[in-house]
């Protein structure tokens, strides 16, 4: 209970009191003291207000701010690259900055298994729970999210929920009574995982509280799908990569106007240089037999000129004397700018 002022004069305090329904709410109290002519206190008159409204307003525009300036913070992580075990938890910061009884986690589904703890859960960051303990309490919420798909789980008492029955131990033995979550989703209603927060206490959320969970939701959506997605990047460029090595086909990209060229790692092998090197035309040109030099040459520049496609079978004088015969096909194009470029083989 919040302690009135001591001083004897008059005052105000706002706090937090459980009504009947054990509902808690925010009131303002004020207390002005009644003396008599010596000044001695005889007693208080005092009144209280109902503030919730104004204090749920004040921090909905703090929740608004802060996961503002977290959107700002995760794309800016997603940028630079992080991992996203690092987004993600810090995504939980921006959370738990905003309410000192409440924590949070993401977990993320996992196609190898029941699921994957991405931002380590909320008991485990403080330190008083084994990251081993966390994996049942992961599994029961990300397990009922496959049944539900796309709708929000609200345990006000984990205590007396079934749906925790056989791991409300955990959370309770760590003062975690409460737990909302809600799916994360991907712009084709895919499940992606959850986000959960969990409070000290029996609690149920208000509309804005749902809204959050809803935001944060979307916001972690988006670094996931980001990752993901350079994720099956980096599988398709190794799959292509190895491809290419078993066939011994080589691609490069030409911009005609910079001289811009890029090469795939086979073709690097083809022509003989070292990988680290910055590819351009002209050092394939060095590689061709003395020969077939001046045809080529004529045949690029008449392929420039006119914007045609272009195929030839030179030889390539090796570092080692040795020749080795190549066929290229090339495909002209523009760019974003409308300048002339190849794309070949």
């Amino acid at each position: 209970m919040a302690h009135l002022p001591r001083c004897w004069e008059p005052g105000a305090i706002e706090a937090r009191w459980r009504r009947g329904d054990d509902v808690y709410r925010w009131c303002r109290f004020q207390v002005v003291p009644l003396r008599d002519e010596l000044g001695h206190l005889v007693h208080w008159y005092g009144t209280s207000s109902d503030s919730e409204d104004r204090k749920q307003a004040e921090a909905t525009l703090r929740w608004s701010e802060a996961l503002l300036a977290g959107e700002k913070r995760v794309l800016e992580m997603v940028a630079q690259g992080e991992a996203l075990p690092r987004i993600l938890e810090a995504l939980c910061r921006v959370v738990e900055e905003q309410s000192s009884d409440m924590l949070s986690s993401f977990l993320l589904l996992d196609a190898t298994g029941p699921a994957c703890g991405t931002a380590p859960h909320p008991a485990c960051r403080k330190g008083t729970l084994k990251p081993s303990m966390a994996s049942p309490l992961a599994r029961a919420g990300v397990v009922h999210h496959r049944r539900i798909r796309a709708a929000p789980v609200v345990v006000s008492d984990i205590a007396a929920d079934p749906l925790w029955a056989a791991y409300r131990h955990l959370p309770l033995a760590h003062g975690l009574r409460a737990c909302w979550s809600t799916p994360i989703l991907s712009a084709e209603g895919t499940v992606l995982g959850t986000f959960a927060m969990y409070y000290r206490e029996p609690r149920s959320p208000s509309p804005h509280d749902l809204s959050v969970l809803a935001q944060v939701a979307a916001v972690a959506a988006v670094a996931i799908k980001q990752k993901q997605a350079e994720a099956s990047l980096r599988r398709s460029e190794a799959y292509l990569a190895e491809a290419q090595r078993l066939s011994h086909t080589g691609s490069f990209g030409w911009r005609v106007g910079s001289g811009a060229t890029v090469w795939s790692e086979e073709m690097s092998r083809i022509v003989g240089y070292d990988r680290a090197i910055t590819p351009t035309m002209d050092l394939v040109l060095q590689r061709l037999h003395p020969d077939d030099l001046a045809w080529v040459q004529q045949t690029l520049d008449g392929a420039c000129r006119d914007g045609k496609d272009w195929e030839l079978e030179p030889r390539l004088l090796m570092p080692d004397g040795a020749v080795k015969y190549i066929h290229v096909v090339a495909h002209a194009g523009r760019d974003e700018s409308g300048h002339l470029e190849f794309v070949g083989r």
